[in-house]
């Protein structure tokens, strides 16, 4: 009866039973990564970025001290490691800093964030620019995101350690949700809404420009591309953009000119510019390989037909796909740039997260606009219009039936049971390991918070799950620099590992 009830819901109106299959395919992948959310604890950075705002809470329970931590927090990052202040406010606000049981709504928050971010900025792009209809680009988008996040570089840092996951996803979230505000002021023709857009956009734009150097010079590039385009073609409306792209440039200006720069810089060989830039390309092209995986392939297969059908109902003319391809490009291969300019690496495995998923968003973006390319700038009788229209759109439930079973037999007959992410949280559930470590940490907890133990003494996890924390723990030296963030975050004295 109730099989029957869902089948009636999801399968009796055919003009929405992709986007509610897409609902429902990404709905399931999600509830093994959300349930193992119940063992996720802090670690790690989160000490030494949630110290403030934590021992506010703990002693005050105001709203008020919990504000001015947030600023002493930021302000003691900005002066003594970087500059990304915007960074450094939402790393204060871990839900674990001010209650531990609200572990589990960070990969919640973070899958909101991507998952939010994602659909109102390409929904947009795609419903008022491109002119397609954001029904059938929404359902296309929630299967790419059931998929990228089964392959994320590292889920751990993208989804369940909410420092790494909010410095890089959290940010490049706020980016996409300023490029969306900015599209709606762009469009906007009552003044209220322009008092209202206007301020919020500001502040974001200001954190933005905080972000990590990535995001930031992301968000810098593609502000002055849009007012220089404007400016060149006489949009006067773009001309709206000008004092939010202002705290933009501030933002970024004051996080490059943070004093704490300089003293990161000393931990790291840089590469001269020029050399960043050319090893930027290499390392794009490197990661391209790697991440056009199995998984993504069939997923593109997946939503081929859907885009077909998408950009053959647009008015948009789809006429110069050689430009969005070479932006792509660059915008993709600057995003490797400040890691190699100011370490001479890639960057670490969270930075990377936040590359891959705009890699795919690119990808989905052109190819949408060569299909568009296609179908209104060829001719009937061009082998990629035939193959399109007597190939693809005939056979567009099969193809994309062949997807949907190709991907579900990728995750569920894989050798390997943690290269997937709902695979691998499921994994940890069923095996125990993730209570377990959950329990361990419980334990240690009630030692780290007894206000009569100043010289803290912990031991080992027998268990150190892959998806809920890395084996970075404390250590038997109480100057170790985990040991004192972690000192400091539980007001102890010493905190020792016992060997």
């Amino acid at each position: 009866m109730i099989f029957r009830k869902i089948f009636t819901i999801f399968f009796t109106d055919k003009k929405t039973v992709s986007l509610k299959t897409a609902v429902l395919a990404l709905s399931v992948s999600l509830i093994p990564i959300i349930l193992l959310g119940f063992f996720c604890t802090p670690g790690a950075d989160d000490y030494g970025c949630g110290a403030f705002v934590h021992l506010a809470w703990k002693e005050t329970h105001s709203l008020f001290a919990v504000i001015g931590a947030i600023f002493r927090q930021a302000s003691h990052f900005y002066n003594m490691w970087q500059g990304t202040f915007g960074s450094s406010v939402l790393m204060s606000l871990s839900p674990a800093f001010f209650n531990i049981h609200l572990s589990f709504l960070v990969p919640v928050l973070l899958l909101l964030l991507c998952i939010g971010s994602t659909l109102l900025l390409m929904t947009e792009v795609l419903g008022h620019y491109l002119k397609c209809k954001k029904t059938p680009a929404a359902t296309a988008l929630l299967f790419l995101l059931m998929s990228l996040f089964q392959v994320l570089q590292s889920p751990r840092d993208g989804i369940y350690w909410y420092n790494g996951a909010i410095h890089y996803i959290g940010m490049q979230s706020l980016f996409f949700f300023s490029l969306f505000l900015s599209a709606k002021l762009l469009q906007a023709q009552k003044m209220y809404v322009k008092i209202i857009v206007i301020p919020v956009l500001s502040a974001f734009c200001l954190l933005t420009g905080g972000a990590n150097l990535v995001t930031a010079l992301q968000a810098v590039i593609v502000y002055t591309v849009i007012l220089i385009s404007g400016a060149f073609f006489k949009k006067k409306e773009t001309m709206r953009l000008l004092f939010p792209s202002v705290f933009l440039y501030t933002g970024f200006l004051l996080n490059v000119a943070a004093p704490g720069n300089h003293i990161r810089e000393k931990s790291f060989s840089s590469l001269n510019p020029i050399a960043a830039i050319v090893k930027s390309f290499l390392a794009a092209g490197n990661y391209l390989i790697e991440w056009i995986n199995p998984l993504i392939l069939l997923t593109f297969i997946l939503i081929l037909p859907l885009l077909w059908h998408m950009v053959k109902e647009s008015s948009y003319r789809f006429r110069y796909p050689l430009l969005p391809f070479a932006g792509s490009i660059c915008l993709y291969s600057a995003m490797f740039t400040p890691s190699l300019y100011a370490t001479g690496s890639v960057g670490a495995d969270r930075q990377l997260n936040m590359i891959q998923w705009t890699l795919y968003l690119l990808l989905f973006l052109n190819l949408t606009y060569l299909l568009g390319y296609i179908a209104k700038n060829k001719s009937e009788n061009a082998p990629a219009f035939q193959f399109m229209s007597r190939v693809i759109e005939p056979s567009r439930v099969a193809i994309s039936l062949f997807g949907l079973a190709g991907i579900c037999f990728v995750l569920l007959f894989t050798a390997d049971r943690t290269a997937y992410t709902s695979i691998a949280a499921a994994r940890s559930l069923l095996n125990k390991e993730a209570s377990c470590y959950h329990n361990e940490y419980m334990q240690r907890l009630s030692i780290l918070e007894d206000e009569n133990v100043r010289d803290a003494v912990v031991t080992p996890f027998s268990v150190y799950p892959d998806l809920l924390t890395s084996d970075e723990d404390f250590s038997s030296d109480p100057m170790d620099w985990l040991n004192i963030t972690g000192s400091r975050y539980f007001d102890k004295k010493t905190i020792i590992m016992k060997e």
